[in-house]
Parts: C-alpha cells; structure tokens; sequence
C-alpha cells in the first residue's frame, strides 16, 4: 500500500491534535482551567474567570465567582481534604459523613440540613446535601458532596448568598462534574 506524504502527514497532525486536545473536557476548552492539587490528588476546572487560591489555611482550594464589579464575591467552591493517617484504618464514607455534619454544625450557625441523596463523583460513592447557615452576619446557602477515597477525605461546598445560590447552581452541578481523582 502506497500512501501520500501529505495524507501521511496529515493523519500524523489529526492524531497528535486528538492527543493534544481531546483529553480536555468540552467545558475546559469553553473558559474553564484545570487545577492540579497533587498534595491531596485531585483535579478539578473551574471556570477562567474565578478568583482560585491554592492551599492556604487548611483549605486545598478556594473558587470564588466574581461581582458585578468583577471582585471575588461570597459565592464560590471550597474543597478540604483530610488526610487519614499512615497505618489507621480509613473512614468509610457513612462514618466520614456523620464527622463532616458534625464539623458543619459546630461551624457555622444556624445549620439546617435540607435534601441529601447518594451520588457519585468520578465513580466513587458521595453524600451530597443542601444546608442553609450563617457564617458571621451572611445567611448562605449551600451544596455539599463528602466522600472518600484511598486514604483521603474529601468535602467540597458550593455555597453563596441564598438569592444568588439558584443562579448559580447549573454551574456549580458543571464543576463537580469536572472533578478527578489524580493518582499519586
């Protein structure tokens, strides 16, 4: 079989292309940048215009989404990871569960627990629920996913203002779709 340089070459160009960009989900390639924390071995996109700290005071990663005046406001993502320790046996994700409300409630005021169902993110079993609570004078509103993997666990919040949390909502469903465990 007798094939032409410039298919040849052309074939070449599409495969490394689809090497190149095909890995990336449809929502990276909208906006949206891909945040590597190898320390707690995930990843997750958040979209190109939020506010993303790193590490810093316990917390693996903070998204926050910008104000009208393109500040970072209230209404965002945090992610905490928890570390088992070497040689204990890990949590399963009820009893993970059952310490992280616990945590919540001692936390913030006025915590009211609303819908909760099993889910799954990047095919690991969750617990995903609603609460309502203040944090200072702020009323806010969130969606929360605790779950566990290898020796970590993991809680992310997707919260803000009660009359922005509606609004915000298919967008935050969106990025908890994008999140990946990493292998160390």
């Amino acid at each position: 079989m007798n094939i032409k340089p410039s298919t040849y070459r052309s074939v070449v160009a599409i495969c490394f292309l689809t090497f190149l960009f095909g890995c990336q989900s449809t929502q990276e390639k909208a906006g949206y940048i891909r945040y590597n924390d190898d320390r707690n071995h995930f990843s997750i996109a958040l979209p190109s215009d939020w506010q993303v700290k790193q590490n810093i005071s316990g917390v693996a990663l903070r998204g926050l989404i910008p104000d009208k005046q393109n500040k970072p406001g209230r209404d965002g993502i945090v992610i905490m990871t928890r570390k088992f320790p070497t040689g204990s046996r890990n949590m399963k994700l009820d009893e993970f569960y059952k310490s992280s409300l616990e945590l919540l409630k001692g936390t913030f005021r006025e915590f009211a627990l609303g819908e909760s169902k099993n889910v799954n993110i990047d095919g690991v079993e969750a617990r995903m629920f609603i609460a309502r609570y203040k944090l200072g004078k702020h009323e806010l509103q969130g969606i929360f996913y605790i779950f566990v993997n290898n020796s970590f666990g993991y809680g992310i919040s997707c919260s803000g203002s009660p009359e922005n949390f509606s609004k915000n909502e298919k967008m935050f469903a969106k990025v908890i779709k994008t999140f990946r465990f990493e292998e160390p």
